[in-house]
């Protein structure tokens, strides 16, 4: 594009702009993703999202455009806000009257990019749900305009669930894949096992067709896969294998303490009991001075309470006059300045 972002934006949105419904096209959808990369200016990672968000509020109903900021988005790592990019979009298709935008919303390739990353998330409940919105909608349409692979796909993954609507659903799309092509293995395996329980006189000629157990596992050596045991996914493996080496990295961070011993201590010498009470407390305490002494005579825990003590300070003060203080007042005075000459 050679840095042409001006002109490019100008052509490619005169172009959309004739555009402003929902389309399949290709030409169309490829047209956005180069007039979204113009509005940009070649930005990319957070920056380009932003950008393309707002662009997206003036045209809702782009699905280049919707597929270019979930790209970014999970580009990103923020596979949420490309679920809720995409869901939002869906449900804008979902809610007009015109069959042309449910065509769009329930196209294969837009259905298959919604269960992907449900899928990567573990939402199997969200996986059933919009797999069965969509065989719905396309068993209600002609048969020759119906989507083999996605009816094939939703109805393994509804027949797989513990849901009884979503196993009725299954059961009757197999039902119709059969019924109108007798060759097909997955229709018709399909078919014999969703209605093995219920209805086994009605699958008996069909089991002819389907290849016997004992030739699809022929090549099959049962020793060897007991021996080698059940392999765990990359994905467990890898997360399993980084958790011990963070367990054996932090352990071989862990030290034992060294415990600090006065230099002078006499392992057989016997250690005070009382060295954790507060100095105060213990009984070795001498305070220092004659007042100290009576304090600590005076204290009345664990010790002796001494009654004449608590008479004498129970006897009123007796209260000097105003005089009496004046004159002492003046004699301080008189005292502080015979020092001066």
């Amino acid at each position: 594009m050679v840095r042409k972002f001006d002109g490019i934006s100008r052509s490619t949105s005169k172009t959309l702009s004739q555009h402003s419904s929902a389309t399949l096209s290709s030409d169309i959808n490829s047209l956005a993703a180069f007039d979204v990369t113009a509005h940009t200016q070649g930005a990319d990672g957070r920056n380009a999202i932003k950008k393309i968000s707002s662009l997206s509020a003036m045209r809702p109903n782009d699905l280049g455009l919707t597929l270019v900021l979930a790209q970014l988005q999970v580009a990103d790592g923020n596979i949420n806000a490309a679920i809720s990019t995409l869901e939002n979009f869906s449900m804008k298709l979902e809610g007009t009257s015109d069959d042309s935008d449910k065509v769009v919303r329930f196209s294969p390739g837009l259905v298959n990019i919604l269960v992907t990353l449900y899928r990567s998330q573990g939402r199997k409940h969200h996986i059933n749900s919009e797999l069965s919105k969509a065989a719905k909608y396309w068993q209600g349409k002609d048969p020759s305009s119906q989507p083999i692979s996605l009816l094939r796909g939703a109805a393994i993954s509804l027949f797989n669930s513990h849901d009884s609507a979503d196993i009725s659903t299954a059961t009757e799309i197999f039902a119709n894949l059969h019924s109108r092509d007798g060759s097909d293995r997955i229709a018709t395996a399909g078919f014999v096992a969703s209605h093995a329980i219920s209805s086994p006189a009605l699958v008996e000629s069909s089991l002819e067709s389907l290849l016997p157990v004992q030739e699809l596992i022929a090549g099959v050596d049962v020793s060897h896969l007991e021996a080698a045991g059940v392999q765990l996914p990359a994905s467990t493996a890898a997360s399993a294998l980084k958790q011990g080496q963070k367990r054996r990295s932090s352990d071989a961070l862990k030290k034992n303490k060294r415990i600090r011993k006065p230099k002078n201590m006499d392992p057989n010498e016997k250690v005070d009991p009382e060295r954790w009470l507060p100095l105060r407390d213990r009984s070795s305490y001498r305070p220092k001075g004659k007042k100290g002494k009576q304090r600590a005579l005076d204290r009345t825990q664990g010790g002796v309470v001494n009654d004449k003590a608590d008479d004498d300070h129970s006897s009123p003060t007796p209260v000097k006059s105003t005089s009496q203080v004046i004159g002492s007042m003046g004699g301080a005075r008189k005292k502080k300045g015979k020092g001066k000459k």
